[in-house]
């Protein structure tokens, strides 16, 4: 795919809803028993994953333009089998999550997710009692009964096992106490508990430690899902750069750690209105300047920000980089082999990167690796280039944004030479 150089970004869109909120509520939603209606704007194919292994599974699921809502409910199975696609967050929440459907649940996984490691995964099952087999091609097989208890989990890799070790336990009648040691992402752990809580769950926290006492019945249920923040940044990035933009449809309460996107640009020197549900940024009249962040909670916004830094002259500095392995991609080694195509310098350590910007960088062929965060930051570095760039395949963009190109195309203009 040929990329054009952008001479300018302007215009006001609504932003699809977030997938990490979304397959949080349809999971939890799927426990219920009962109708519910859970409303949402242009899910992405992480979360359509999401809805068709549930169909494939026996729940009656009806969708429409608006969202979907559950009709029936399967019976609890001796066994069932669940293709997640590449949803890291569906394989890790699912295995235990499942457990109240089936006695014993296979877990398939397609692309991308063959190449993540499910270590910690297999040492939160083992610790909450969940018999665990690892088959071929990346199939867990999982089974055993969930107890209710007294926990402690760390997650120095990923919080999503936990997140679904929540939802699987505050199903439970009896009362469970988790206690999180060294957890990363420990924002979305907050997003999970602030849904359950939209739900009827009775969670407590004090400090690391959660407590779940039940849930009380809910009648003629709702939950609409708010914008996802991710797929904002690439946006505001470009405003900044570019020109301006105005988005709707995010919610500045969000428990989404990735609307510090917002605080990053401020830093840089880009200008914010927020007015009512919209919100707005532009370039400043003067240049932009460094910035610094600690991705240990926000690691998607990383290949973004980082073309985002090499758009501005200065160094701009990347902490916790280290846990950006275990994603779609080795996103560090991905954006830094994207940056030598872009004839940008930068200085790599073991949990850092420094960028030296230069407010320019050079065309060129880079591979995305089927990430759909390296698709955008990609598509973005068309703001500061002066020449084609190519996309091996942008397909997979659609795992988070599926009217990704034809937003961009409507909200972006080309310098002339090109036409």
């Amino acid at each position: 795919m040929e990329l054009f150089p952008i001479k300018s970004v302007s215009g006001e869109l609504k932003v699809p809803c977030s997938k990490s909120e979304a397959q949080r509520a349809i999971l939890i939603g799927a426990l219920q028993g009962q109708s519910i209606r859970i409303l949402m704007d242009e899910p992405s194919t992480d979360v359509l994953s999401v809805i068709e292994l549930l169909k494939a599974a026996g729940f009656g699921i009806v969708m429409d333009t608006q969202g979907i809502s559950f009709l029936s409910f399967p019976e609890k199975k001796s066994q069932l089998t669940l293709n997640v696609n590449e949803s890291g967050f569906a394989f890790r929440s699912l295995a235990t999550i499942s457990l109240h459907w089936a006695e014993t649940v296979i877990l398939e996984a397609q692309r991308s997710l063959l190449r993540r490691d499910f270590t910690e995964l297999v040492e939160h099952l083992t610790l909450i009692g969940i018999d665990v087999h690892s088959l071929e091609n990346k199939q867990f097989c999982i089974s055993g009964q969930l107890s209710a208890g007294e926990y402690t989990l760390q997650a120095e890799d990923s919080s999503q096992s936990i997140s679904g070790i929540f939802i699987a336990l505050a199903n439970l009648p009896e009362i469970s106490k988790i206690t999180i040691k060294s957890a990363v992402s420990f924002p979305y752990l907050q997003l999970t508990v602030d849904i359950l809580r939209k739900f009827g769950y009775s969670v407590t926290q004090s400090g690391a430690t959660y407590m779940f006492k039940g849930k009380k019945s809910l009648e003629n249920f709702s939950y609409r899902i708010g914008g996802d923040w991710s797929s904002a940044a690439v946006w505001f990035a470009a405003a900044a750069l570019k020109g301006e933009i105005c988005l709707s449809g995010l919610n500045l309460d969000s428990y989404q750690p990735d609307k510090i996107i917002l605080d990053v640009i401020q830093q840089a020197g880009a200008k914010v209105m927020v007015h009512g549900c919209k919100i707005g940024v532009c370039k400043p009249s003067k240049e932009l300047q460094p910035f610094s962040l600690d991705l240990m909670n926000c690691p998607d916004l990383f290949p973004v920000l980082a073309i985002f830094a090499c758009g501005i002259s200065g160094t701009s500095h990347f902490y916790s980089t280290k846990r950006l392995k275990n994603k779609e991609s080795d996103r560090i080694t991905s954006i830094l082999d994207m940056l030598d195509v872009f004839g940008v310098s930068y200085q790599s350590t073991v949990d850092s990167i420094s960028i030296f910007g230069v407010g320019k960088i050079n065309g060129g062929s880079v591979k995305v690796h089927g990430d759909h965060r390296l698709i955008m930051a990609a598509t973005l570095a068309t703001c500061v280039c002066d020449s084609l760039i190519y996309l091996t395949d942008e397909s997979d963009v659609k795992k988070s944004y599926i009217s990704f190109f034809e937003h961009w195309n409507n909200n972006t203009t080309s310098l002339d030479y090109f036409y």
